[in-house]
C-alpha cells in the first residue's frame, strides 16, 4: 500500500483521511444564517457581568465601537481564550486555565508529495502531548510534516525554521524518502491544551455551570485540533445542555 516508508509492521485505519476545513466552516455559516442566525466578525470580547436572569455582554467593534446585549444562556467557545471568559464570568476554578501548545509544520518538496497516498503516523510515546511529528496530506495533493508539539507563554505564529533538521531527522527513519532539501517552513498552530508540560492527559471541559451558581453558562474549554472533526457531536451535546434553560 506505502512502498516508499520504511516500517517492519503497521496498523492500518480506513476511516483516517483529510478535511475540508474551510468548506466545512462556510458550510456552517450557510447553515446558520438561513436559521436566523446573526454573525459578528472581527468584534473583541471585553467583559460581561451578570444579571438576575442571565448575562450583559460588552463587546467592541471595528466599526461600531462598543456596544453591549443580554442573553439568557451564554455558551463560551472562545478557543485560545476560553478560560478568560470563563473567569469573567465568575469562575475561579484553577482547572480550567489553559496552557499553548505551539505545533509548527514544514512542507515537502512537491515532487515528492506523490509519494505517499495515506496519512503515516509513527508509533505514539506515552504520556506525549500529541501525537507526533506525521504526514499531513493537503487538499492540493501537497505533503507536510508535523505538527511537533512545543509549550508557549504567548500567541505567535512565526516558524522557527532551524527545526527543519529536527522534523528531517524525527521522520527520515520512516520516511526515507525525503532528504533535508525537502523541507520548507509552511505554517504553525496552537492548541488549547488543560494539562502542562509533563502533566497528565485531560480531556475537554463541556460543562453547564449552575453548580457553580452561574446557570445558563457553558463552558468549552481545552478543546484543541480533535475537535474540529467532533464539532457537530460538541454541538448536539451543547444543545441537550441548554434545553432547560430555553
Amino acid at each position: 500500500m506505502e512502498p516508499h516508508i520504511s516500517a517492519s509492521a503497521a496498523l492500518y485505519s480506513p476511516s483516517t483521511g483529510i478535511f475540508d476545513t474551510h468548506g466545512f466552516m462556510k458550510s456552517l455559516e450557510f447553515e446558520a444564517k438561513s436559521r436566523g442566525v446573526i454573525f459578528s466578525y472581527a468584534t473583541e470580547f471585553i467583559g460581561l457581568t451578570r444579571q438576575t436572569d442571565g448575562f450583559q455582554i460588552t463587546v467592541k467593534d471595528e466599526r461600531e465601537g462598543t456596544f453591549r446585549f443580554s442573553t439568557h444562556i451564554l455558551i463560551n467557545a472562545a478557543g485560545l481564550h476560553a478560560d478568560k471568559v470563563a473567569k469573567s464570568a465568575g469562575i475561579e476554578l484553577q482547572d480550567y486555565t489553559l496552557k499553548y501548545c505551539k505545533g509548527d509544520y514544514f512542507r515537502v518538496h512537491h515532487n515528492k508529495g506523490r509519494y505517499i497516498s495515506h496519512l503515516i503516523y509513527p508509533t505514539p510515546v506515552e504520556e506525549s502531548v500529541s501525537l507526533g511529528i506525521h504526514t499531513a496530506l493537503d487538499l492540493a495533493g501537497g505533503l507536510r510534516l508535523g505538527p511537533d508539539a512545543e509549550y508557549v507563554d504567548r500567541i505567535d505564529y512565526a516558524i522557527d525554521d532551524t527545526k527543519k533538521e529536527s522534523f528531517y531527522r524525527r521522520c527520515h527513519f520512516f520516511l526515507p524518502f525525503i532528504d533535508l532539501a525537502d523541507l520548507s517552513a509552511d505554517t504553525s498552530g496552537i492548541r488549547a491544551k488543560l494539562q502542562g508540560p509533563g502533566e497528565k492527559f485531560r480531556d475537554f471541559i463541556i460543562k453547564e455551570e449552575s453548580d457553580q451558581g452561574i446557570p445558563g453558562l457553558i463552558n468549552l474549554i481545552g478543546i484543541d485540533s480533535p475537535g474540529l472533526t467532533s464539532a457537530l457531536s460538541i454541538a448536539k451535546q451543547v444543545k441537550n445542555t441548554i434545553q432547560p434553560f430555553v
